[in-house]
């Protein structure tokens, strides 16, 4: 069964499946949007069967619309942990980094785990809409302890009293 590896970023991913000769097919550059997601889907019908694996790191939120997209489409899905290609790199002896090779990685480790890889599925929308709050509420915090550093008042915020409350002026 093929494994396609996809390299994936803000804006593009890579991609690489490993062919029956050793070689590695490769496409690269796509644009992480609807049209780089049309661009994969004719490449996959041209070099993968339709139980095919892609697989991908977690990158933040860039790997999520691509992963949904395929997930959607049939495609089995992994989500691996970028510490777990890191470390199969250095077990290559990779040295060299970049997108193209990052892809022919991922796609090799995948086929060399075929069997233990698991699949990924989407999580509910209630789910990633508190992940999306939290993370603002923690942005948010951390602009405001900026705020109180810049201003030598730790544990304050201009305009409010000792309570938190709108200090009255």
């Amino acid at each position: 069964m093929a494994v396609i590896g996809v390299d994936i970023a803000k804006r593009s991913f890579d991609l690489a499946v490993l062919q029956s000769n050793g070689k590695h097919r490769t496409k690269g550059r796509l644009s992480n949007d609807p049209s780089g997601f049309a661009v994969f889907a004719d490449w996959l019908q041209q070099h993968a069967e339709p139980g095919a694996w892609i697989v991908m790191e977690a990158t933040g939120t860039y790997h999520e619309a691509l992963a949904e997209h395929f997930h959607a489409l049939g495609y089995r899905i992994a989500v691996l942990n970028p510490a777990q290609i890191a470390r199969y790199a250095q077990s290559q002896l990779q040295r060299s980094k970049t997108d193209k090779l990052d892809a022919k990685l991922i796609a090799t480790y995948g086929q060399r785990h075929e069997d233990s890889l698991r699949a990924w599925h989407p999580e509910p929308v209630s789910i990633r809409t508190l992940r999306a709050l939290t993370r603002r509420l923690e942005d948010l915090q951390s602009l405001r302890q900026m705020e109180q550093s810049a201003r030598g008042q730790p544990g304050k915020s201009p305009g409010l009293d000792s309570s938190g409350r709108a200090a009255a002026r």
